[in-house]
């Protein structure tokens, strides 16, 4: 009394792709987004900049933000930056944190490259 059991591979590929269309967007999520560079040459036109609108792909919002270089100009809870509270033109970088525990990629960096004021002395500029 064996019970005959028949292999169909086409039944067998449909299972496979459904697991993957349902699990993939787990597994290669970019929940912070991805790394990006942004250059501002005039801090006059830019005061204000919202780092989380500079980040590449597709992040999700309700994580934290890390001031990399310490310089006192980033509000960590709102991502928002105050390029007037940085004394120096320079390269300056932020990360962005996700909240989200499923992601392959769970942080960004947003490199800033900023010019200091007219009439200044920029000993730090980028050229």
């Amino acid at each position: 009394m064996f019970k005959k059991i028949t292999f169909n591979p086409g039944k067998l590929r449909t299972s496979i792709l459904l697991l993957l269309l349902i699990y993939s967007p787990i597994i290669s999520a970019q929940c912070a987004g991805e790394n990006a560079s942004i250059s501002f040459c005039s801090k006059e036109r830019a005061q204000f900049i919202a780092l989380f609108d500079a980040l590449g792909g597709t992040p999700l919002s309700g994580g934290t933000w890390t001031d990399n270089d310490q310089d006192r100009s980033l509000n960590t809870e709102t991502g928002e930056l105050d390029t007037f509270a940085i004394m120096t033109g320079g390269v300056f970088e932020y990360t962005y944190t996700s909240s989200e525990d499923d992601c392959a990629d769970s942080t960004a960096v947003i490199t800033l490259t900023l010019g200091a004021f007219a009439g200044n002395d920029n000993n730090n500029a980028v050229v």
